[in-house]
């Protein structure tokens, strides 16, 4: 067996409980975890069981980033461009996002732009 000891790193240091992972095979992802964000970075650090006892102590620790959800460095997402500039056919068009991998929720924000306190 494996055990992944994961810490999200912020400011350059572990931060929070780790979570860990516990597998029989020598890898894993972080959908395998309870918890994880996009474009951040994580140390991972792997102890071994043998013989059906953990040895008791973890390898060298490793860090690696998650991809941002897209491309924009913030990980937004955005209006479908062919949507953007037009007038709607009617009041009930559907407004629309590209299918985002991961996503589980969107969120829309509606500006008035031609009152601003609206």
């Amino acid at each position: 067996m494996y055990r992944y000891r994961v810490y999200k790193i912020v400011g350059g240091v572990p931060t929070g409980a780790p979570q860990y992972v516990e597998r029989p095979q020598g890898y894993f992802s972080f959908t395998n975890m309870a918890s994880y964000d996009y474009a951040s970075t994580y140390s991972i650090q792997v102890e071994l069981q043998r013989n059906g006892t953990w040895l008791g102590y973890y390898g060298t620790a490793c860090q690696v980033s998650t991809p941002a959800l897209l491309d924009n460095p913030n990980g937004s997402g955005s209006i479908n461009p062919s949507q953007c500039g037009i007038q709607l056919a009617t009041i009930s068009t559907l407004i629309a996002t590209p299918s985002l991998l991961g996503a589980t929720a969107y969120k829309f924000r509606v500006t008035n732009q031609t009152d601003s306190s609206v």
